[in-house]
């Protein structure tokens, strides 16, 4: 009788020690699915921001063109006017004096569009020297970040900010898909998370949407790692 009682024991010692390892094997496989998914949310997310990109330069190479036809335009009509202002000029004086009014005119407007492109140029110039982030992205401000769950990219802390529960982190990584950055929300409390923003640049990042509800914290993962600095 005692051996069985005996085998009975070590028996459900099997049985426990297999439910143990079982719901080991269902925390490892959600926690692999919940990076997986957000791996591929950022991939999706970096392709929508590479093809928008790609939309304006478009854009803006057309509207060039146009702007050049329209110059184009412009020349062959002051051609055409020249050319009948000389053969009018050919007859009378006051044609003469209607030729050099018109080249004088001319060369006003000239001076104006010169001026005006000159003006256009130099406040371009302006908002590019003050686009927003461009310190952000200096060496200076990049602190290390490890990141054992990702241990084949490296992330770097651009800024930190918010007080008491809510945090928010905003991080640059490095790996062999390139360079992205994100912003996230953390409440320190409830263990959750969202993201304000992510792209392939600060700017693209600040110009993402932010996700509408905060999610859950799942222990080891990007998200994680990235709370443990932002909740300091």
């Amino acid at each position: 009788m005692s051996m069985i009682d005996d085998w009975k024991g070590k028996a459900a010692g099997y049985l426990e020690d297999v439910g143990k390892k079982k719901d080991e094997l269902i925390e490892k496989a959600a926690t692999l699915k919940m990076e997986h998914d957000e791996n591929q949310r950022k991939k999706i997310e970096d392709w929508v921001y590479k093809k928008e990109a790609e939309l304006k330069e478009l854009e803006q190479t057309l509207r060039k063109r146009e702007e050049l036809i329209r110059q184009k335009e412009l020349k062959l009509k002051q051609k055409f006017f020249v050319r009948f202002i000389g053969v009018v000029a050919g007859f009378s004086v006051i044609g003469f004096f209607a030729l050099a009014s018109f080249i004088a005119i001319t060369e006003n407007e000239k001076y104006s569009v010169d001026s005006q492109a000159g003006n256009t140029i130099k406040t371009a110039m302006t908002q590019n020297t003050s686009e927003p982030y461009s310190l952000r992205e200096s060496a200076a401000a990049e602190t290390p970040l490890i990141v054992p769950s990702d241990s084949k990219a490296q992330f770097f802390v651009l800024e930190k900010g918010g007080s008491g529960d809510q945090r928010s982190i905003i991080t640059k990584r490095v790996g062999s898909s390139g360079i992205s950055y994100s912003e996230r929300l953390y409440n320190c409390t409830d263990n959750t998370v969202k993201y304000l923003g992510s792209g392939d640049s600060l700017a693209a990042m600040a110009a993402s949407r932010a996700d509408t509800n905060m999610g859950p914290i799942v222990q080891g993962s990007i998200a994680y790692y990235v709370g443990i600095e932002a909740c300091k």
